[in-house]
């Protein structure tokens, strides 16, 4: 059997939503001995209980990341649909420095990213934190060609949204 490209152990912490761990679990499943899976190992039958909470972008570079699929917790989140849009049209540059360099860190390194942060994007009164993992699919050439991905909210009081 060949040894899989080893991932640091501390990528995702305890306290981190369980669904993230599951997800990271799935994922490396998948990977087998790879950097990372090809999307069509990823099969989103097998995550069904978290659609809402997934989606999946697309691109090669940062200018051309587009979502290719999101769960309904992003509409609700956004009030509209969000599926179809290119990534830096959702959230002011200005405003999506944690957005840039994690999308670029996963793309150019073929890691998974997680990040626990606020939305600084958000009108005041309206801040949601959140839990992200962005996890790398690409060819066996090495190139991350989509990010799957899954963000847990909540809200001010630590009560989880959009479960």
């Amino acid at each position: 059997m060949v040894a899989r490209p080893k991932l640091n152990d501390d990528l995702l912490p305890a306290w981190a939503d369980e669904r993230l761990h599951e997800l990271l679990a799935y994922w490396n499943e998948k990977r087998e001995a790879r950097a990372f899976p090809a999307r069509a190992d990823i099969d989103p039958l097998d995550f069904v209980r978290h659609w809402p909470l997934i989606y999946m972008v697309e691109g090669t570079t940062l200018s051309e990341l587009w979502l290719r699929q999101a769960g309904t917790a992003y509409r609700d989140l956004y009030g509209f649909e969000i599926t179809g849009k290119k990534l830096d049209a959702l959230i002011p540059r200005a405003q999506r420095g944690d957005v840039v360099n994690d999308y670029e860190l996963c793309l150019q390194t073929g890691r998974p990213i997680f990040r626990a942060d606020t939305m600084t994007w958000r009108p005041q009164n309206a801040r949601i934190s959140y839990h992200r993992l962005l996890l790398p699919l690409g060819e066996s050439d090495g190139l991350v060609t989509q990010q799957l991905a899954i963000a847990v909210f909540f809200d001010l009081n630590g009560q989880t949204m959009f479960v």
